[in-house]
Parts: structure tokens; sequence; C-alpha cells
């Protein structure tokens, strides 16, 4: 089974962790590969690179005055003809022309609880093309309502030869912050947008004056107040994040939207304190491990936002390590133990016919 990964961008997010995490883990047969197809100009050479050293192909088609329309459907036609299946993070990556030209089955997966898809070209979800998959109960949410019967749970997991762990806390890392560095850092992984709480995980700061702030991402479209800078760091997302992990002394995802988070994964696996909010999918993973320690949960269904910056800043003086989440995700989210599940479905959606 040849699968193709159509993306708008590659970078480092929820997107390239399910490409790499899960799909670089299929069984690649002799002779045969999975592609991943670029239809923008925005990625990471170094993520294109890795996922090359992974076997992966890589090809791109941009629109541009020097390809025509008829050229540009003519090239993605080409490239995929090959392939058994195409999947996509966002309907939104693929035109509306796109079934049409490439007669082959297209599954869209949904990440977040909203996303993309539930604003934007609702109506190709009519299309009984779009096989529709969401990575957790909670990002079946991020598909139109009309279209949530078809939706199917599939779950994701990380790849642990991606985030292995290492003996002591990273000191390496921390250096960063400057030498004989000795303070306590927060941590926040992902995009640095408003609605995941990432200026009320700023504000926390005045709470904390002996933590410090990591944001890793690749936007950040807050505004620091001058009198916190000092306290915060932000660097680029590294494709190795055991480093920063092990560096840090908490992860803070006071997310208001999250479909299954890779990061609470990741932190979970690296033994990283965790602070983050039931208005997630850590409903779902509490219902399905009961009695296990995943860090300090905060109550966030009864309001409209994220939790106050107080509120953050005393469950980050509580977390305490999740050494029973950091078993519970090496025994039932490993990537490898989702490839049964994904590949039965995925040759079903090759099994059938398209029209």
């Amino acid at each position: 089974m040849k699968i193709a990964y159509i993306t708008g961008d590659i970078k480092y997010n929820a997107n390239f962790a399910f490409y790499h995490d899960l799909l670089a883990n299929f069984p690649i047969p002799e002779g045969q590969y999975h592609r991943l197809y670029l239809v923008n100009h925005f990625y990471d050479l170094d993520l294109i690179n890795t996922l090359k050293s992974k076997g992966i192909d890589v090809r791109s088609c941009f629109r541009s005055f020097h390809l025509t329309l008829d050229n540009y459907w003519e090239t993605m036609k080409r490239d995929l003809e090959d392939v058994d299946v195409i999947l996509s993070g966002h309907i939104t990556n693929l035109d509306e022309a796109v079934p049409e030209i490439v007669k082959k089955p297209i599954v869209s997966i949904s990440f977040a609880e909203q996303g993309y898809s539930s604003n934007n070209n609702p109506g190709s979800f009519y299309k009984e093309r779009f096989h529709l998959i969401a990575i957790s109960k909670t990002a079946v949410n991020a598909f139109p309502k009309h279209a949530r019967t078809r939706v199917k749970v599939v779950k994701s997991g990380i790849d642990a030869t991606r985030m292995e762990l290492n003996v002591e806390r990273d000191q390496g890392t921390r250096m960063w912050f400057g030498e004989g560095f000795d303070k306590k850092i927060m941590l926040v992984v992902g995009p640095g947008r408003s609605e995941r709480g990432l200026m009320k995980t700023i504000e926390s700061l005045r709470h904390l004056p002996d933590w410090y702030l990591m944001i890793v991402t690749n936007e950040l479209d807050v505004k620091i107040p001058a009198e916190l800078r000092k306290q915060v760091y932000t660097c680029s997302p590294l494709y190795r994040l055991s480093e920063v992990y092990n560096a840090c002394d908490c992860l803070v995802l006071p997310t208001q939207h999250e479909g299954f988070s890779t990061t609470l994964l990741e932190a979970w696996y690296t033994e990283t304190p965790v602070v983050t909010t039931n208005h997630n999918s850590m409903t779902e993973i509490i219902e399905e491990n009961p009695n296990t320690y995943f860090g300090e949960i905060l109550d966030c269904r009864n309001s409209l936002g994220s939790p106050d910056p107080k509120t953050i800043a005393e469950a980050v003086e509580r977390a305490q390590f999740p050494k029973q989440a950091a078993e519970v995700v090496r025994r039932k989210y490993l990537a490898p133990n989702m490839i049964d599940d994904w590949q039965k479905y995925l040759e079903g959606v090759c099994g059938e016919k398209v029209q």
C-alpha cells in the first residue's frame, strides 16, 4: 500500500508529528515508498531531509505564474497516479477539483477540536469521495455537524525513537538562559496563539518570580509585556525535542481546543510534569486510564476561556513527575501500537471502488 500525504506546509506541528510518528512507521515493502506531497512554498528544509532519511519520497507542485492551471493539475495527476490512498491534514489542503483530477480515495484527518475544516469549504464534506478521520472523539467536532456521522475515530501515537529520554535532566539546553542558570523553567510547545492560553501562561510569571518560560513555536502572535521579557525565551521547534523536555520543569498547555495532544504524550513520555485543562481530550484519556496521575488538570468546563494566570501559577508549583502517565504512554500510545488499526482502516478504504 502506497500512501501520499498532501500538505500545504511542513513544519513541526501536529500534522508533522502525525506523519513522522505514525505514517513513517508503516512497513514499506521493497521497491515501494510513501510520499509527502507539498502544495505550497512554506516548509522547513531540515524536516524535509529528516523525512527523506526515513525513506519518504518528497515531491512538490506549486501554483505560480510559471505553471498554468492545466499544467498544475496534470503534474499533480502524474505524481499521484501510482499511490493507493491520499491523506490530508485538512480538507482545505485539497482543492475542490482534486477528486475529479486524481481518482484515488481521499482521507481527511482532524487533529484539533476545532479546525479549519469547520469553517472552510463545508460543501466538500458532501462528497462521498472524502473519508473522514478524527484522532480522538474530541477531534470529531472539527467537522461540520452534517458530516460527523461519517467520521471514524482512529487514534494516533508518538514515535519513541524521536523522544529518547536522557538519564539526567538536560543541563546543556538550560545554558540558553545563561551560564550558571539555576531557575525553574515552564515550557510551552506548539502554535503561539492566544486561544491556546499562551498569554495567560505568560502572565502567570507575575506570580512565579523564580520561574522562566520557554516557548517552542513556529509562530508567535502575542505581545510579551516588557517587564516579563527577561523571563521568556523563544526558539524554533527541534526535531528531537527530548532535550527541551528534559531541560524544563513543567509543560503548560491550558488550551481551549485540543483534539489529542501530541505535546502531552511527549511530555509524559519524558516524565515532564504537566499542567493542562479538561477543555481538550484530557477527559477521554482520564476515562480510559482511571486512577492515573497525569498532572494538574484544571477544570474549565464551565469557563469561557483558559484558567486565570494565578490558577496556572499555583498548578505549576504543585505539578509532580507523572511516572504513571509515562507508563501509560509506553503501553498504549506509541506509534507502533497504532499501526495495525491504521493499516486495517486504510486497506478497507483502498478496497473501495472509486467512482
